[in-house]
């Protein structure tokens, strides 16, 4: 990984991302904001292997959202905090919402919508 220092590292999803991190966000991505995921991992990792380098990782994981919702969010979660990285990892709730009959009649994520 070509990471610089101070660079920001933006890690956007679903709850795998999410993973109990506190909201409302802080800008300065405090522990509590990581999650207790992988999120928190790579950020310990990255401090361990680069301590001087600054890192920044923002965990801007939301549970249960779908790829529709993580559109919706786009801008203000990724594109306004302009990172130097980014993590995408989201898709799980794009499937299984459309087997578990609670969003019945609701309109599911077609795999032309997540493309």
């Amino acid at each position: 990984m070509k990471i610089r220092p101070d660079s920001t590292l933006v890690m956007v999803g679903d709850s795998i991302t999410d993973c109990q991190r506190i909201f409302p966000d802080n800008p300065e991505g405090l522990p509590a904001d990581l999650g207790k995921g992988y999120v928190s991992f790579v950020d310990g990792l990255l401090t361990a292997c680069y301590p001087s380098y600054r890192i920044q990782v923002l965990n801007r994981g939301v549970s249960g959202e779908t790829v529709r919702e993580l559109k919706a969010r786009w801008q203000a979660d990724v594109l306004n905090l302009k990172p130097d990285w980014l993590s995408v990892c989201i898709g799980i709730n794009d499937v299984w919402q459309q087997f578990d009959g609670k969003n019945e009649g609701q309109s599911h994520i077609t795999p032309a919508e997540y493309e």
